[in-house]
């Protein structure tokens, strides 16, 4: 099917009726989006907005430009971290005369850097990746495996969004089968 401005119409009066559909705003927005530079906010617009099959590839949308930039400064693990300058002086002082040199650094590993990331990649609807699956395989290490949550009357108590966020992805990503997140969870 042909996307035009009549199917757009059609689909946002049956799935928009009410204050939405006003002049076309709705129409205004699909079209905005169908415009995007990213193929998963495309593919994204044509599946869930006119019932579509996207025509993105999967390599396209791993090339899309927020993808990319979401994916720069991956580590081996999976994680993203934060990097920071060290400057180094001779002696003490701290005067821009002395600097003899600046170390671009690696932080630890971070968790919540790591959780958005890779919760954005998956919004952006990227296709089963290896490097996605790390994050995921970090993200479950570090809020499931390491810090299993504290039972209290026969209930899990944690704080939610950490392994929530983890689990989420893993079951975007394809991991819903995998029997690890699992395991972690109940130690």
């Amino acid at each position: 099917m042909e996307v035009t401005l009549y199917s757009v119409r059609q689909i946002s009066e049956e799935r928009f009726a009410g204050p939405l559909w006003d002049g076309g705003r709705v129409e205004e927005a699909v079209e905005w989006l169908l415009g995007s530079d990213e193929p998963g906010i495309r593919l994204q617009a044509r599946r869930d907005l006119l019932d579509q099959p996207g025509a993105e590839a999967p390599a396209d949308i791993l090339a899309g430009p927020k993808v990319t930039a979401l994916l720069e400064d991956q580590r081996s693990d999976g994680s993203y971290g934060q990097r920071v300058n060290i400057r180094r002086y001779a002696g003490t002082s701290r005067s821009p005369e002395d600097l003899i040199g600046i170390d671009r650094v690696d932080l630890t590993p971070d968790v919540g850097g790591t959780l958005w990331r890779t919760l954005s990649l998956t919004e952006l609807a990227v296709p089963p990746d290896a490097r996605i699956q790390a994050s995921a395989g970090f993200l479950l290490d570090a809020t499931l495996a390491a810090r299993p949550p504290r039972v209290i009357d026969g209930l899990a108590r944690t704080y939610g969004f950490g392994p929530g966020g983890a689990l989420l992805i893993a079951t975007r990503i394809g991991l819903a089968d995998d029997h690890a997140p699992r395991r972690s969870w109940s130690g």
